[in-house]
């Protein structure tokens, strides 16, 4: 079995996890709390930060490859203006999630001239195609128009890595030229690439090796000449230090390979497009499930893996918002609905938020509030 999904093997293994209470908001934009299963972060023309949000599933069952669960439409994307306001740019979006409150839905949103694109993931299978429409899929809407590319077919006709038919689209990236958008497909084992036109094409592929745990790409990131940098989530048992990130240049050759990561989920680009960062969701994997607060910022130099932010609570994504402020989205999986947050991070905060979250290990996650919280 091919870990298609990103923690849905572990998943199962897990019983509970600790998490930390709320800490206190050390920017203007502080924390954003009461989200339900934030996934990736981005920042429109307008500085907003806009935030993927898987949902809580629904209320029909359904089923991914072995794991049942529930399905509807409590997924959505929300903007996050620089005072902290909330409001809903998308809403009523395809949502799973497991027994495990592992959530599977939409993964990124992206706000450009030609409307919003967003990446929907993993969904219920009958047959040979998708059994909800529009998962699977990189989606375009502006106004009424909506264009669907469709993953899964791709996925079916050309089977990039060989393996059994899956499909997990998990991230998207736009070239600096806007010619082309390159999509990591976790189930896949491959990383795409659209253009208008010639359709879907395998930019990359990474065939499964017995006896191995299985590598997927999380995260894929376009650097100003166009090269491209992929992220890769082990399988189980989720070795410490196991992930890596490899480097392409634009014609599908690998470049370089950086070693020693772990449980990479998402790469961002500092302000000045030029600094890579790595999001970490946790150091380790154990009997237990994973490591409580373990999570972290990675800074991706010439001179190797720095700590940027350390302690965080099962991150996902990040970014660098301005001022030394960095956003990070913590709670974002195996929790309860209303658990998942954004926190605003000062450069000068580090030390004492990780000291904080540290302190914190072992104390329970406040009840989600009874009032409707933003993409819920």
């Amino acid at each position: 079995m091919r870990y298609a999904r990103l923690f849905m093997a572990g998943s199962l293994l897990v019983m509970g996890l600790a998490t930390v209470s709320a800490q206190e908001a050390t920017t203007p934009l502080g924390e954003i709390p009461g989200l339900n299963a934030p996934r990736h972060l981005t920042l429109d023309a307008a500085d907003n930060v806009i935030v993927a949000i898987a949902g809580t599933g629904g209320e029909e069952a359904a089923k991914i490859t072995l794991v049942e669960g529930l399905v509807g439409n409590t997924g959505s994307a929300i903007s996050i203006a620089s005072d902290g306001t909330p409001s809903e740019l998308i809403g009523g979006l395809y949502s799973f999630a497991s027994p495990m409150n592992e959530v599977v839905g939409v993964h990124k949103v992206l706000v450009s001239d030609s409307g919003i694109w967003y990446l929907m993931g993993q969904g219920p299978v009958e047959g040979d195609a998708p059994a909800i429409e529009d998962t699977f899929a990189l989606i375009l809407v502006n106004g009424d128009e909506k264009k669907v590319i469709d993953l899964y077919a791709n996925e079916v006709a050309n089977n990039p890595d060989g393996g059994e038919i899956d499909s997990n689209p998990v991230d998207f990236d736009v070239a600096p030229d806007g010619s082309a958008i390159y999509i990591a497909d976790a189930g896949a084992n491959a990383v795409l690439k659209w253009t208008e036109a010639d359709g879907v094409s395998t930019f990359a592929a990474w065939e499964p090796v017995t006896g191995e745990p299985q590598a997927v790409p999380t995260s894929v990131l376009a650097d100003v000449d166009g090269n491209l940098y992929v992220s890769f989530l082990t399988g189980f048992p989720f070795p410490t230090g196991g992930s890596r990130i490899e480097k392409y240049d634009p014609e599908g050759n690998l470049l370089q390979t950086i070693e020693g990561l772990t449980m990479v989920t998402d790469l961002f680009w500092g302000l000045d497009t030029t600094t890579l960062y790595a999001v970490q969701f946790a150091e380790s994997f154990g009997d237990m499930g994973w490591t409580p607060n373990s999570g972290s910022v990675i800074l991706v130099g010439a001179e190797g893996l720095t700590p940027v932010i350390t302690g965080l609570n099962l991150p996902y994504s990040g970014l660098e918002a301005g001022g030394g402020t960095f956003v990070v989205s913590v709670n974002t999986s195996f929790l309860p609905a209303g658990s998942g947050a954004l926190w605003a991070l000062n450069a000068g905060d580090y030390k004492a938020y990780s000291e904080s979250m540290a302190a914190g290990i072992g104390e329970a996650m406040p009840e989600p509030a009874t009032t409707e919280q933003p993409g819920g």
